[in-house]
C-alpha cells in the first residue's frame, strides 16, 4: 500500500541530508497511537533473529533550488510512503490528512492532499522495477558487513524460507544445482 502526500512548501529550507528528519516525522505521526508507534519503532516484525520495519519512503519531490548545504522548495512538495502492512499506511493516513500540519526542522508544512492507494498484485507474478540499485548487506557477529549481490540474495531468501518452513529438518545448505534460479528480471539489461 502507498500513501501519497502533498504539502504546501513555499520557501521551505531543508538541509540536503534530511531523510532522518522525514523518518522522524513518520514516527511522530504514528505517536497518536502509542502502542503501535512503540511496536513499529522499537521492535517491528521479527523473522528469526532479525527485525524489519516493513516500510519505506521516497524523496521529497517538487520544484526546488539548492545550494551547497540546503535545498529550498518553491511550491508544493510530494512525498510517498509505502508498506506491505496496510495498518501502517492507514495509521499514517488517519493522522496526515488534508488541512493538518507537520513540522519538519523549522518549517511548518500544511498537508494539501492525502491519498492511499492499494497496489496489491492480482497475480502470483510481478515485474519489479527499481529506481536505484538494490543494496543488501548482512552484519556478521564480528561487525563485518558482507554485501550480497541481488542474484545471491534470491538463493539466500529461498534457502531462508525453506529453513523457516521446514524447521531443523534441513540442516545443511543444498548444492546450488538443486535450486536453479532463472530470474531474467533480476539480470542487468
Amino acid at each position: 500500500m502507498q500513501l501519497h502526500l502533498t504539502f504546501s512548501a513555499r520557501h521551505v529550507r531543508l538541509p540536503l541530508s534530511h531523510r532522518y528528519a522525514l523518518q522522524g516525522m513518520l514516527y511522530h505521526a504514528l505517536a497518536s497511537n502509542p502502542h503501535y508507534s512503540n511496536y513499529v519503532h522499537n521492535s517491528g516484525y521479527s523473522c528469526g533473529a532479525r527485525n524489519y520495519k516493513l516500510f519505506t519512503f521516497g524523496r521529497l519531490s517538487g520544484p526546488f533550488m539548492h545550494s551547497e548545504h540546503e535545498i529550498i522548495f518553491k511550491d508544493t512538495v510530494h512525498f510517498e510512503v509505502r508498506s506491505v502492512d496496510p495498518n501502517f499506511v492507514y495509521q499514517l493516513g488517519s493522522v496526515l490528512c488534508p488541512s493538518s500540519q507537520i513540522n519538519l526542522f523549522e518549517n511548518t508544512l500544511e498537508i494539501l492532499d492525502s491519498r492511499i492507494e492499494d497496489y496489491s498484485p492480482n497475480t502470483c507474478c510481478a515485474k519489479i522495477s527499481m529506481l536505484s540499485p538494490i543494496t543488501v548487506f548482512e552484519t556478521e557477529r564480528s561487525g563485518y558487513r558482507r554485501f550480497i549481490a541481488p542474484m545471491n540474495l534470491c538463493s539466500i531468501l529461498l534457502w531462508s524460507t525453506m529453513r523457516s518452513e521446514n524447521g531443523r529438518a534441513i540442516s545443511t545448505r543444498p548444492h546450488r544445482r538443486i535450486f536453479p534460479l532463472n530470474l531474467p528480471f533480476l539480470r542487468r539489461s
